[in-house]
């Protein structure tokens, strides 16, 4: 409530009476304890109460238990106890205590030996000060539980002795029941209350749908592990046949029986498949067989069967479902283990998220996690895992990018490495055993690898080899002030990535690295600058005198040089030819 999460130390059993005590209030998204009450009754349920007048507005968070014949009203958020609740005529179940339109606790009693139905409400218990304008419980501490009672009804007279098995929220209605003799399998007498009024609005009689899911011990449709009923109807299992039952509620008349559930699951463990849910036009159940089915809310009609698998390890050769499902998102989530998990535990048990329309898996985690004790709040998911004695929390973590680009040097003409890194920074990943592993950050991995990687992260099992990241968009803003993306990336599996472009405009740049989260991270940016300058002006090359060459004057010297030594020579010819001559 209010993102925090509550749990008992040592949390009380509808099968067997502990009467250790103590209550833990933690923040849901960090995990940190805001308050620890050793003292404290195990709490039955939370109340969010929404309270309006001329003086206060807002909703308010209590938490509730029982000591004896007393009720307690604590305050949730430091675990105060505001208010006693003396001599309760009744305990506080979920068959009977349910919330009103306001959140208010409304709690019926039926009496079925003398036809009486009656409802307390706790607003009326409590009162209000200042003239109604306020809402103070605690001011007086103890109360007189019977001064709640809203109204007494009495009711016509039916053949059994029913007790209260059913609310309806949606239609404002409870079903009781009470069982009849008959042969070979008793009668269930049904009936129907208005909730808001305690009138009779029907009376129904099935018969030849065996003991219900106790058995002959605790014979009954309603009692022992009912579904919630949702949208009009409501539904009971015939273990005998393995069948589903829908009834309307407003009338009581059977609407559909489904094929029975070997049919789909291929398994006579499905005798145990009671555990159900009913949300958004669906009905899906599952148990023992290791399969969880899903029919169609308005006919019955089979939708689809997913299998966990085959076991070894098992009685049933499967890994049975056990504790129910939960439904939010568009997914359904359930998990495997049982009642008796022995020593050393059974491994290969998992908690499974499926789409809830198809039934496709989505992912899977290692670890027997208590189905019963899952809830889901402001989209986390949060289960204790008997592996290993700790609470998880599942959901969409934070996500935290860098990026560098060199700051020095940057011209247009020259290719610049933008390197940076995606991680992960939910509150877990603070965790000594995990920050001692991953000293430079916890990598964001992509969607497909998250499974088995955080399965090596949180639950010591061996690192996969195959682990992918998170696509990485690098933009910049230019000098001309325009935006455009300049490319896309993926990280490693150390989480870091790289990136090599040249810069083809003068001048400043921003430039932003963006992951823009997954099914399992939020997003995240970040921003560095440089400045790209024009490369360095080309300039002509400079002629290297050649060496050894004759200047000016020695050319003229020896161009004359050797006309003398040409005339010299003609003028030793000339004379040779001379002295020839007779």
């Amino acid at each position: 409530m209010d993102g925090r999460l509550y749990y008992n130390e040592f949390p009380s059993s509808g099968v067997a009476t502990v009467s250790e005590t103590g209550v833990v209030c933690v923040d849901l998204r960090t995990g940190e304890v805001i308050w620890q009450k050793d003292d404290m009754m195990p709490i039955l349920f939370g109340q969010t109460f929404n309270f309006n007048s001329p003086n206060q507005h807002g909703a308010l968070g209590y938490l509730w238990a029982v000591n004896g014949s007393n009720w307690l009203m604590y305050d949730a958020y430091s675990g105060t106890l505001l208010v006693t609740f003396q001599n309760a005529t009744t305990s506080p179940g979920s068959y009977n205590t349910v919330y009103g339109p306001n959140g208010e606790i409304l709690a019926y009693t039926l009496d079925g030996t003398n036809d009486q139905l009656s409802m307390w409400n706790s607003t009326l218990a409590i009162g209000t000060q200042f003239f109604g304008y306020s809402w103070r419980p605690g001011l007086v501490p103890v109360l007189p539980w019977n001064a709640g009672i809203q109204w007494n009804v009495s009711e016509p007279k039916v053949a059994g002795d029913p007790s209260i098995g059913l609310f309806s929220y949606d239609n404002n209605m409870l079903i009781a029941e009470a069982t009849l003799p008959g042969n070979p399998y008793p009668t269930f007498e049904d009936i129907g209350y208005n909730a808001l009024t305690g009138a009779q609005v029907w009376v129904q009689n099935r018969t030849n749908v065996g003991w219900g899911i106790g058995g002959q011990t605790i014979p009954g449709l309603l009692g022992f592990g009912n579904t919630q009923p949702r949208e009009g109807v409501y539904v009971f299992f015939q273990e005998e046949t393995m069948q589903w039952h829908c009834i309307d509620i407003l009338t009581g008349k059977e609407l559909w029986v489904t094929k029975p559930l070997i049919d789909f699951t291929n398994s006579s463990f499905s005798i145990e498949d009671w555990p159900a849910n009913i949300v958004n036009g669906i009905l899906y159940a599952g148990g023992e067989s290791g399969c969880l089915s899903a029919f169609n809310l308005t006919n019955g009609n089979h939708l689809w069967t997913f299998s966990v698998g085959q076991s070894s390890y098992t009685p049933s050769g499967t890994w049975p479902i056990f504790g129910g499902s939960t439904v939010a998102d568009g997914k359904i989530y359930f998990t495997t283990g049982g009642h008796f998990p022995g020593e050393p535990m059974t491994r290969g048990n998992r908690l499974f998220c499926l789409n809830a329309t198809t039934g496709s898996l989505i992912w899977s985690v290692d670890g027997w996690f208590v189905g019963a004790n899952s809830a889901i709040a402001d989209g986390y998911l949060t289960a204790y895992n008997a592996y290993d004695n700790q609470l998880y929390c599942f959901g969409t973590g934070p996500s935290k990018t860098t990026v560098t680009v060199p700051d020095i040097g940057v011209t247009t003409a020259t290719p610049i490495t933008i390197t940076g890194s995606v991680t992960d920074i939910s509150a877990g990943t603070q965790q000594n055993a995990v920050a001692v592993n991953f000293p430079n950050g916890l990598p964001c991995v992509s969607d497909a690898s998250m499974s088995q990687f955080m399965e090596a992260v949180y639950m010591q099992q061996p690192m996969p080899t195959n682990v992918t990241g998170v696509p990485v968009t690098i933009s910049v803003l230019d000098s001309n002030h325009n935006t455009r993306v300049i490319g896309t990336t993926t990280t490693n599996s150390f989480g870091t990535f790289a990136y090599t472009w040249t810069p083809n405009i003068l001048g400043n740049y921003t430039l932003t690295a963006t992951f823009a989260g997954s099914n399992s991270y939020y997003g995240s940016s970040a921003d560095t600058y440089f400045y790209a300058s024009a490369p360095p002006a080309t300039t002509a090359p400079t002629a290297t005198p050649v060496s050894n060459l004759a200047t000016m004057s020695g050319l003229t010297i020896g161009i004359a040089v050797a006309v003398i030594v040409i005339i010299i020579a003609i003028a030793i010819v000339g004379l040779l030819l001379l002295r020839r001559k007779p």
